[in-house]
């Protein structure tokens, strides 16, 4: 198991290397294909309309995040709170709020948890792999201290899978004893006693493991929703029984709109 361990933390750090020496160029590619783009939507001032959640790259869903956190925002969201909330972080994504709404707020109580939102288009936006992962690590990571305890990391795993079936509208909710399940199998892969706490390592090794990733070109590989589960549709593992790849979700779904997106821009 620890041999285990360390092989895919090597393959982590490898894949977390070349997206960081490929990050530099990231944005100057992405405004170079937007104009390519003849199918985009352009709002009035030239920037490209990120009118739909597979539009949406991980730069957009991380200025979401950092919108939310800087300006110190409650997890429950009214609709103009939540509205604003997207169309004053990402001005050119002001007709996805009604769209997202309408996909979160399922039993229509009137408010929608800020954070499944954005856990939900980090799942379905295009980005890499680790990326995502080490995102939805940095998500649930509310002090900064690069690690999480063991009811977070529950928490995370939850949010990951529902927020997942709300925004494809497919599959269905997860129920807490199987999050536990999963989050005892990360502690145990990393080697950590639930007690303790699991750091950014641990937790993407656990997802590696998971999805049985074995080179660094997986792991940077930039794909959407739909092309997440069709990739690793036979990575099903037996001991668990029938769950797929994402708990909930049946990796042979249709997801409607969650195609790989053109890349686009921030405002």
């Amino acid at each position: 198991a620890n041999g285990a361990f360390a092989a895919r933390s090597s393959i982590a750090s490898v894949a977390t290397r070349n997206c960081q020496e490929r990050r530099g160029v990231t944005m100057g590619a992405q405004m170079s294909a937007e104009k390519a783009d003849e199918g985009a939507t352009v709002n009035s001032n030239g920037t490209i309309a990120l009118d739909s959640p597979d539009k949406f790259e991980l730069v957009h869903v991380r200025a979401l995040h950092r919108f939310f956190v800087d300006g110190s925002y409650d997890f429950g969201m009214d609709k103009a709170t939540f509205k604003e909330f997207i169309t004053e972080a990402l001005p050119n994504a002001s007709e996805v709020a009604t769209v997202l709404w309408d996909k979160f707020d399922t039993h229509r109580t009137k408010l929608v948890n800020a954070l499944e939102v954005i856990a939900g288009l980090a799942i379905m936006c295009v980005g890499p792999i680790l990326e995502k992962i080490q995102f939805i690590f940095d998500l649930h990571d509310f002090n900064g201290q690069g690690v999480l305890t063991y009811d977070e990391v529950v928490v995370a795993i939850f949010l990951s899978v529902s927020s997942t079936v709300l925004i494809s509208g497919k599959g269905v909710l997860p129920e807490e004893s199987m999050m536990e399940r999963f989050a005892d199998e990360a502690f145990v892969i990393a080697d950590v006693d639930i007690s303790a706490p699991l750091d950014k390592a641990g937790f993407t090794v656990w997802v590696i493991d998971r999805l049985r990733l074995e080179d660094a070109e997986d792991l940077t590989a930039k794909v959407g929703l739909r092309e997440f589960l069709k990739r690793f549709e036979a990575l099903q593992r037996p001991s668990m029984g029938t769950l797929s790849v994402v708990p909930g979700v049946s990796v042979s779904t249709e997801f409607e709109g969650s195609s790989a997106a053109t890349p686009t821009g921030l405002a």
